[in-house]
């Protein structure tokens, strides 16, 4: 009688599914993944990541030899067809011998095949490409006057030789800067530097993603693989105002098949919101503009609670002119302008009253990070002897009058302010010191370096002189764009109350932020200021 209402028990559906689960083993889902060093590495950090929200899953990796992986000795440009980095990827997964797939979102068309679900998008990391110079560049102190950077991708190609020259050290003359095609992983491409030979001939410097080589330095297995060939090597972080990345570049995306609803919920909990907003943005243009990896196109999307999302984007033109653009959605409808507009721009006052004194009010390491707040700050005696010091400016404007100067600038916090700064240094690969270890050079009226934690020293001073015309300038001002927070605190009296206040991200937005204005509006740059501004005086 038992054995019978044992039988019929397990004939019931809710017994099919008890005796399943109890004979039958846990899913083991297999993760498709390119065998490179890098994509081996991100879908190792993706396994674990699954694996830290659900302890018990049990996942592997399954290596894929891609079409790009196999054809080295070409550029992409030279072969036909796309996904190249994709394509076996997805055949194994819709053919079921695989569950997943980590991706470099950058990799993929804007169009997927039905079958595949885009099921996460983790965190982005540093977006940023870097440009690493061979060890013995500098040997003597100065750049050679020719420099062949490697690279393979038309996006970067165009945009170093278009702007590379004018933020390099120039004694006299800029150096000639021309890109010669390079291909394969990371450690190939690195080994460049140090290899020459008849058919490759080593270039001076080349350019990679600057989260790659972060996601290897994070792992010891592969920090032991990278730190010899990084070795006295020079890094330069290039600005992502004049070297917008690849859309999509430092995003992972992971996909499955379309009907697997148990790796769906899987995935769920790696998803980021915010950075598939960003990359949705940056993909849209993309796919705007019908392109694919053939298109020279850069574009890096970035959000500010200050002044909601913007994208810096670059394509050449016609000519093969590097056009490069900010496109800014502000958080909310800019005020009409009025029909009698007078705008004062505070930078163009600031910069008649300025005079040198450069003080240094204590010494700065000779190994030390310096932040040069504006190509006044930076003494004579820094310029003539920099020693081993890495110094890092707020834009690319101080940037290329410190480059005309003859000093090598290892990076900037791309026009958004010191607190940029916060997320740089979270990049162990870069090795930048905390807030506290920098030394930052600024003048003495400078406000707010106080709260930064920073060492401070005050190199140049303003002369105090007859500042009427500025101040008649602002009685009558309708719209005013401030150049510091000591000017607006000197010279906001003398504006019309319903005046218009605008200033750039950085430290001026986080003073007049705390003032409580009526018209108030934070610009990603001076540049968007004066297009605006410029609408109406065109009318």
């Amino acid at each position: 009688m038992v054995g019978k209402t044992c039988i019929s028990w397990l004939k019931h559906p809710l017994g099919v599914l008890l005796l399943k689960s109890i004979t039958m083993a846990p899913r083991l889902f297999k993760i498709g993944t390119r065998t490179s060093l890098l994509a081996w590495r991100q879908s190792e950090m993706m396994r674990d990541l699954i694996q830290k929200h659900h302890p018990t899953a049990q996942v592997a990796l399954h290596g894929i030899q891609t079409r790009g992986d196999q054809i080295q000795d070409r550029p992409l440009t030279e072969l036909e067809g796309k996904d190249f980095f994709v394509a076996e990827l997805d055949k194994a997964l819709i053919a079921g011998e695989t569950d997943l797939t980590v991706h470099s979102l950058k990799d993929l068309s804007t169009e997927r095949p039905a079958e595949l679900y885009l099921a996460a998008i983790p965190p982005r990391y540093t977006p940023h490409d870097v440009l690493i110079f061979a060890p013995d560049i500098f040997s003597d102190g100065r750049l050679p006057s020719r420099l062949v950077i490697g690279t393979g991708s038309p996006r970067r190609k165009s945009c170093i030789e278009h702007h590379l020259p004018d933020l390099l050290p120039q004694a006299g003359e800029k150096p000639q800067v021309s890109c010669t095609p390079i291909r394969g992983n990371v450690e190939t491409r690195l080994k460049r530097l140090y290899e020459p030979s008849e058919r490759f001939p080593r270039v001076d410097g080349v350019v990679l993603a600057l989260a790659g080589l972060e996601r290897l330095w994070a792992h010891p297995k592969t920090r032991a693989i990278l730190g010899p060939l990084l070795q006295s090597t020079h890094m330069m972080v290039l600005p992502l105002p004049l070297f917008p990345t690849a859309p999509g570049q430092a995003a992972l995306a992971i996909e499955c098949r379309s009907d697997d609803e148990e790796t769906k919920a899987l995935l769920k909990a790696l998803h980021c919101n915010t950075t598939a907003q960003a990359v949705g943005r940056e993909r849209a243009l993309l796919s705007a503009m019908g392109g694919g990896c053939h298109l020279p196109l850069g574009a890096t999307s970035f959000s500010d609670e200050r002044f909601n999302e913007f994208m810096w984007s670059s394509v050449p033109d016609e000519q093969n002119q590097v056009v490069s653009q900010v496109m800014w959605q502000p958080a909310k409808a800019l005020p009409p302008l009025p029909v009698k507009l007078r705008a004062v721009d505070g930078v163009l006052a600031k910069s008649k009253v300025q005079t040198d004194a450069p003080v240094l009010s204590g010494g700065i390491p000779s190994d030390a990070c310096v932040f040069v707040s504006h190509q006044r700050a930076l003494p004579d005696s820094l310029l003539r002897d920099p020693q081993h010091r890495r110094f890092w400016v707020p834009g690319v404007g101080t940037w290329r009058k410190l480059a005309a100067k003859g000093l090598l600038v290892s990076g900037c916090t791309d026009n958004l302010g010191w607190r940029r700064m916060g997320d740089l240094t979270e990049n162990s690969l870069l090795d930048l010191p905390q807030a506290a270890q920098w030394h930052v050079l600024t003048h003495e009226q400078a406000l707010g370096w106080s709260k930064s934690g920073a060492t401070v020293h005050f190199t140049y001073a303003f002369e105090k002189q007859n500042d009427l015309e500025f101040k008649k300038q602002l009685e009558n001002a309708t719209h005013v764009f401030w150049g510091s927070a000591s000017q607006f605190f000197k010279y906001h009296e003398a504006c019309p109350r319903e005046a218009h206040h605008a200033c750039g991200p950085g430290k001026t937005a986080d003073r007049l932020a705390e003032v409580g204005l009526e018209h108030y509006t934070v610009f990603p740059s001076r540049a968007q200021w004066q297009t605006w501004v410029s609408e109406r005086q065109k009318n």
